[in-house]
């Protein structure tokens, strides 16, 4: 495996637990949310 395969990794995978972070905290608010309306 390439430095560059390396990097180009490393690179998608904290592109994609940023993505999971952010969607955990969209259900956080969400979550929050709904127990100011209810």
């Amino acid at each position: 495996m390439s430095a560059f395969d390396d990097g180009r990794m490393s690179a998608y995978g904290r592109l994609i637990a940023r993505q999971r972070m952010e969607s955990r905290a969209g259900a956080d608010m969400n979550r929050t949310r709904k127990q100011e309306a209810g």
